[in-house]
């Protein structure tokens, strides 16, 4: 992979945006073309319910060997 498409890819990452509006690699409006663009993926969301929640069992008692020291 040459770094112009390494860099390409990176154009829209979010941890990079804030850099990218304030040295003029897009306009705000050119971000929110692009954000516009991307497919509704929120169909894919598994969304968690009390029901889940309770099938996780947390032990509350700690093991310790004291007869190790």
């Amino acid at each position: 992979m040459t770094i112009e498409k390494a860099l390409e890819q990176l154009k829209y990452d979010v941890r990079l945006i804030d850099y990218h509006l304030n040295n003029g690699v897009y306009t705000r409006a050119e971000l929110q073309k692009f954000f516009a663009s991307l497919p509704d993926l929120s169909g894919n969301v598994m969304l968690e319910t009390e029901e889940e929640d309770d099938d996780i069992e947390i032990d509350d008692e700690i093991d310790t060997d004291e007869s190790a020291n």
